[in-house]
């Protein structure tokens, strides 16, 4: 029994060795993963209006200096400082009117003289033409009489007309003063009354008004004009914006190509529609037009300088602020994908394709603006190619794939935005491990 029980013990010990060099040359099977799902969609046609943002500054319509254009004492303020509004023609200040008053008086006086001397003269002229025309009745009918009349009685009548011609020149002369003292009398008489009116300082436009620079009991207009206080009109407001040269020479092939022929009304150069946005406000709310371009560029900067006018009825718009310009172009038919789906190496943007074998392509694309959160598409896709706009870490050119058809979407929010770049980031392509399998014969 134990040398039975032994043999089987040495039987059993070859069998394992026999069979267990056959159990370990069995193979382990790799099972391929299935394709990465990736969101595709086609790009979208519709037709979009672009626009042309930039930075500009507000300036006021009119801005006009008060100044005191006579000397004088300043008399009284009719305003209030602060006031939201003054009106053409409000009486702002008002300088001491007597010694004007005085000045009108003496040149009224010094036009009556005028007046006095002028009557005068004519009656000087009236009396000479009287002597003048008896002595050529005289004169005639001395001579008419023959020899009746000695010669030296004819010669004195001769003399007689002779000085009543002179008074004639003398009261042509004398009117001729009168005349002159009358137009210089009425000169001064409108200067004086001119001083005195300038006295009542007035508003020459609607607007609003500063601080008073001047009190009351100064002294104004001593050597040269007393500013007094700044008037300006805000309501309608001027916009300043510089265009590049680049924009301007794009502006010019789009006319060129007829690209803004069918709207005549809003390409005029003087009526092109303009917006307007200030700091705190998102949307552009504010419309006006533009009335202004310089005639030539800028060398310095390579820009062009453009003036808008905007409403600003409800003074919503302050003078002096920077602003958000948004010029609407033309619409046109445009091919739009998400901007995210759009990507850029040293050969220039591109998108990542899925063709009908499922397998990613990189297109190269020619891109423009950007538009509500989308990209435009000038050239290198069609309709019908699928794009794939989400899952880009998963999508390599040449890779199969597993597509998921939806619709383009407009980007994440910023900080969204920014999380998702983050986390793709380290996100690297998974290369699945070889699963193994392996079982043992115990016997």
């Amino acid at each position: 029994m134990r040398r039975t029980t032994k043999s089987t013990f040495l039987l059993s010990m070859v069998l394992a060795l026999l069979v267990s060099p056959l159990s370990g040359c069995r193979k382990n099977k790799y099972i391929a993963p299935p394709p990465p799902e990736v969101d595709v969609a086609t790009p979208v046609v519709q037709e979009i209006r672009r626009e042309l943002e930039f930075t500009g500054s507000t300036t006021s319509f009119k801005t006009v200096k008060i100044e005191a254009r006579v000397k004088g004492f300043l008399e009284e303020i009719r305003f209030q400082e602060g006031s939201n509004q003054i009106k053409k023609d409000d009486v702002l200040y008002i300088i001491d009117q007597e010694p004007f008053k005085v000045k009108v008086q003496q040149a009224q006086a010094a036009l009556k003289v005028a007046e006095a001397m002028q009557s005068d003269a004519d009656a000087q002229m009236a009396s000479a033409k009287a002597e003048q025309k008896n002595a050529q009745t005289q004169l005639a009918r001395s001579r008419a009489a023959g020899g009746a009349v000695t010669e030296a009685e004819i010669d004195e009548q001769v003399a007689a007309v002779g000085i009543a011609d002179a008074k004639i020149s003398a009261a042509e002369a004398a009117r001729a003063s009168a005349d002159s003292q009358h137009t210089a009398a009425e000169a001064a008489l409108a200067e004086a009354e001119l001083d005195l009116e300038y006295t009542t300082v007035r508003s020459p436009i609607d607007g609003r008004i500063t601080e008073t620079l001047v009190d009351v009991g100064n002294l104004v207009g001593a050597n040269e004009a007393t500013h007094l206080a700044t008037i300006v009109q805000n309501n309608p407001l001027y916009v300043y914006f510089n265009i590049s040269e680049s924009d301007i020479l794009q502006w010019l092939e789009w006319q060129r190509q007829g690209l803004v022929a069918h709207r005549p009304e809003e390409m005029d150069e003087r009526k092109t529609p303009i917006k307007l946005a200030l700091a705190d406000e998102d949307d552009f709310p504010h419309e006006g037009y533009v009335d202004y371009a310089d005639p030539v560029i800028d060398q310095s900067s390579g820009t062009l300088r453009v003036r808008a006018v905007f409403k600003n009825d409800d003074n919503a718009i302050p003078a002096g602020a920077f602003v958000r310009i948004r010029v609407p172009l033309f619409p046109e038919q445009a091919m739009l994908v998400d901007d995210p789906a759009v990507a850029r190496d040293q050969a220039g943007p591109y998108v990542l394709v899925v063709g009908e074998d499922n397998k990613v392509e990189r297109r190269s694309v020619k891109v423009g603006d950007r538009y509500q959160g989308m990209r435009v598409i000038y050239d290198g896709l069609s309709t019908d190619d699928r794009i794939v706009v989400n899952g880009l870490q998963y999508a390599r050119p040449g890779r199969e794939v597993a597509p998921q058809l939806t619709e383009m979407q407009q980007p994440k929010p910023a900080a969204a935005a920014a999380a998702t770049a983050d986390d793709s980031s380290t996100t690297e392509e998974q290369t699945p491990e070889s699963t193994e399998s392996s079982s043992s014969d115990n016997e």
